[in-house]
């Protein structure tokens, strides 16, 4: 099986060890209520040290909205091989109370004992962050 590219290309390590190469997001129009389908393209830059969960989620204004946090089903990622894509998909469900503005649609891994975040760098700022921005959308108000 052949996976289809992403919709958007990306290069961003997490931790040295695991590279988000890009994702797609089927639409850009969501309401409350809704399910967001996003698919997510990784491989390893080098074997995973542990075992890490990948978490998906929505933000609005700093505070998660929802989220799903799993480790990948029937492949650790310490059992992944660099040069070995491995394709997630995740669907995120809208609560159906979601008050319109604007959302933040990210993505990261952390350890699953510790919890522990895989770091990226952020190029405008020396800091470390420990999520990805995958993108911004709107919830509008609900039709009257």
């Amino acid at each position: 099986y052949q996976a289809p590219d992403p919709e958007v290309v990306l290069d961003i390590n997490f931790g040295d060890e695991i590279v988000l190469e890009g994702y797609t997001l089927d639409e850009q129009d969501f309401q409350a209520g809704e399910q967001m389908p996003v698919v997510l393209y990784f491989d390893a830059s080098r074997t995973p040290q542990d075992n890490y969960i990948l978490t998906t989620g929505i933000l609005r204004d700093g505070e998660v909205v929802t989220a799903l946090d799993n480790a990948p089903a029937y492949y650790p990622t310490s059992d992944w091989v660099p040069g070995e894509p491995f394709v997630i998909m995740r669907s995120l469900q809208l609560p159906e109370n979601l008050p319109a503005g604007t959302y933040q649609l990210y993505t990261g891994w952390y350890d699953q004992i510790t919890g522990a975040r895989l770091t990226i760098p952020d190029e405008q700022d020396p800091a470390q962050m420990d999520i990805y921005t995958l993108s911004m959308f709107e919830v509008p108000q609900p039709a009257q």
